[in-house]
């Protein structure tokens, strides 16, 4: 099973739905756009401050996270498709292949997505397309709706930050 051709409307059509999302509609709405041309588990990861860990997105909570993974950069498939800000495949549950996409904008890295899609779906052979491109594209979207969300939302700044925050106020003294 491929990604069928119509990857292009149903991003057109995600991009239509989001505008009037919020940012915790975005994980459900990413999710069931993208399960229309066959890709499935799909959720959105937001690297933190301080880039050690990718946290999962799920628009539940005070951080819009609640529930979700945490997953570590440093020794993971999802930390090295993110730093090399390259796509990485590894073998899903029994018949899936589940890629990690980067979500970027331009040079500045904010995460990655994840989906799966049926095992033998990055093959040229026969009917079957290369999902990568479609990935990609999707990625890209994704991109510029957390962009567009994040600065009218609190919940993405408290997903980013694993530490407290502290004023300059509150530091002890010597």
């Amino acid at each position: 099973m491929s990604i069928p051709t119509n990857c292009g409307r149903m991003l057109r059509e995600l991009m239509q739905a989001a505008h009037l999302a919020t940012l915790d509609d975005l994980p459900g709405l990413i999710a069931s756009h993208a399960a229309r041309v066959g890709l499935q588990d799909v959720a959105v990861f937001a690297v933190d401050l301080q880039e050690k860990v990718l946290r999962q997105l799920t628009g539940h909570g005070d951080d819009a996270g609640s529930g979700g993974e945490q997953l570590n950069i440093d020794a993971t498939v999802p930390g090295r498709a993110y730093q090399r800000v390259a796509i990485a495949a590894e073998t899903a549950r029994e018949g899936r292949r589940r890629w990690w996409v980067p979500v970027t904008d331009g040079v500045a890295r904010i995460g990655v997505l994840r989906a799966d899609t049926a095992d033998g779906a990055d093959t040229t052979e026969g009917d079957r397309e290369d999902p990568r491109q479609d990935l990609r594209d999707l990625a890209s979207l994704v991109a510029l709706l957390l962009l567009s969300k994040r600065s009218f939302s609190d919940s993405f700044a408290r997903l980013v930050r694993t530490e407290p925050m502290r004023t300059s106020s509150c530091r002890d003294s010597p």
